[in-house]
C-alpha cells in the first residue's frame, strides 16, 4: 500500500514521463527508422530542482550522442517566482525555492528555427497568488531567454566536443597513414651473411 506522498510523486513522475514521451514524439525523425523501437529511459539520481527541465535535456544530448535523428534539438529551462522574491523571477530554482511555494515555469525551445520556437510551456503554481499579466509576460520572457542560454551553451560544447572528435580522427588517420607509407618506402632489410 503506497502512501499519499509517494502517490504524489508517482503522479509527477508520470506526468514528467507524459511530457518527456510527448515532446520526444514530436522531435524525433520516426520515419529514418521503421520497425525500431526507441526506449528512452530516465534514472533521477538525485533531484535538486528543475527536475523537468534538467531531465528533457539530458534525453536530447543523450539521442544527439547516439546518433538518432532529430528534427531540432529540444532545451528547456525553468524560471520561477517565490513568495521570498518579491516578484523577481529566480533562473534555475533550487528544490528549496520551488517548496517555497513557488510558481513554477518549464519553457523548451527549439534553437534552430527562425525565433526560437516554444515547444511547450508549462506553468505551476505552488500556492501563491495569481499572477498579473505582466508576471505571467515577464516570466514568460525569462524563461524563453533561460532555455535560449542554455540552448547556446549545449550547442557550442557539442560543437567543441565534435571538433575534438573530428581532430583526433583525423589526427588518427594521418599517423595511420605516415606509418604505413614509411613501412613501404623502407629500404629492404641487409642481406644476411652467411
Amino acid at each position: 500500500r503506497q502512501n499519499a506522498t509517494s502517490l504524489g510523486k508517482d503522479n509527477r513522475d508520470m506526468e514528467l514521463a507524459q511530457i518527456i514521451e510527448s515532446t520526444m514524439k514530436d522531435i524525433l525523425m520516426l520515419d529514418m527508422y521503421p520497425r525500431t523501437i526507441i526506449n528512452i529511459l530516465v534514472n533521477i539520481l538525485y533531484d535538486d530542482g528543475t527536475k523537468l527541465a534538467c531531465c528533457l535535456n539530458a534525453v536530447s544530448l543523450a539521442l544527439l550522442d547516439a546518433g538518432i535523428f532529430l528534427r531540432d534539438l529540444p532545451i528547456a529551462a525553468t524560471v520561477a517566482i517565490t513568495s521570498k522574491s518579491n516578484g523577481q523571477v529566480i533562473f534555475d530554482p533550487n528544490r528549496q525555492e520551488e517548496r517555497d511555494g513557488a510558481t513554477l515555469f518549464h519553457v523548451a525551445i527549439l534553437p534552430n528555427s527562425k525565433q526560437s520556437e516554444i515547444l511547450f510551456a508549462h506553468l505551476e503554481t505552488g500556492g501563491m497568488m495569481a499572477l498579473d499579466p505582466y508576471d505571467l509576460e515577464n516570466i514568460l520572457s525569462k524563461g524563453i531567454v533561460a532555455a535560449t542560454i542554455t540552448a547556446e551553451y549545449f550547442i557550442d560544447i557539442y560543437k567543441q566536443s565534435t571538433l575534438r572528435s573530428l581532430y583526433a580522427r583525423d589526427l588518427t588517420a594521418a599517423l595511420t597513414t605516415a606509418n604505413f607509407c614509411h613501412q613501404e618506402n623502407a629500404s629492404p632489410p641487409p642481406p644476411s651473411i652467411d
